[in-house]
C-alpha cells in the first residue's frame, strides 16, 4: 500500500493516545480520502476474585447508551481538523458496542476496504502485557493490511552533565 491512503481506519478509546493516532490517521489521509473512526464501547465485565472467571458482564441500558455514542460522537468531532492536513479528507464516525474490540476492528477493516489501520497503544511490556493483554498487538498479529502504531515518545535520556548532580 502506498501513502495517503484512501481508507483510513482509526479505532480509539478516546484515550490521549488514542487522540493521537487520529491525528496520525489524518496526516496519513490522501486529500480525497476518509478517515473513518471508530470506538468500541465494551460491556462492563465483572470477575470472581477468586478464580477469575466472569461472574456478570453489564450491558448499559438504550438509554445509557444513547448518551455514551452522543459522547463519543462530541469527542471525535473535535478532534476531526479542518483545513490544513485534512482539507477534502472526509470523516465517518462508527460507535459500536461489541464484547471483541480486536474482532469488530478486523470486521471494520475488511467491511470498509480499509487501506491501513491507525491505532494508539500505551507499549505497555512485561507483566502489564501479560495481564492486560494488548489490542494493537492482537490487531497487528491478525491484520491483512498495514497497522501504525502512535505511541508516546521514549523519555529523553539525561545528558551526562544532568546525570552527576
Amino acid at each position: 500500500m502506498a501513502f495517503p491512503g484512501e481508507r483510513v481506519l482509526c479505532p480509539t478509546d478516546l484515550s490521549p493516545m488514542g487522540d493521537r493516532a487520529v491525528a496520525l490517521a489524518y496526516r496519513l489521509a490522501s486529500p480525497t480520502g476518509t478517515v473513518h473512526l471508530l470506538h468500541i464501547n465494551e460491556p462492563a465485565i465483572i470477575p470472581s476474585p477468586l478464580d477469575g472467571t466472569i461472574v456478570q458482564v453489564y450491558y448499559p441500558e438504550r438509554k445509557e447508551l444513547a448518551a455514551i455514542e452522543a459522547k463519543v460522537h462530541t469527542h471525535l468531532e473535535k478532534l476531526a481538523p479542518t483545513g490544513g492536513v485534512a482539507k477534502g479528507v472526509r470523516t465517518e464516525i462508527h460507535a459500536v458496542n461489541d464484547t471483541s474490540v480486536v474482532g469488530c476492528v478486523l470486521a471494520a477493516a475488511k467491511r470498509l476496504d480499509a487501506d491501513v489501520i491507525v491505532m494508539g497503544t500505551r507499549g505497555r511490556s512485561g507483566f502489564g502485557k501479560l495481564i492486560l493483554g494488548s489490542v494493537a498487538t492482537a490487531v497487528m498479529r491478525d491484520a491483512t493490511i498495514p497497522v501504525v502504531l502512535a505511541h508516546e515518545p521514549a523519555p529523553a535520556k539525561p545528558k551526562k552533565s544532568e546525570k552527576k548532580k
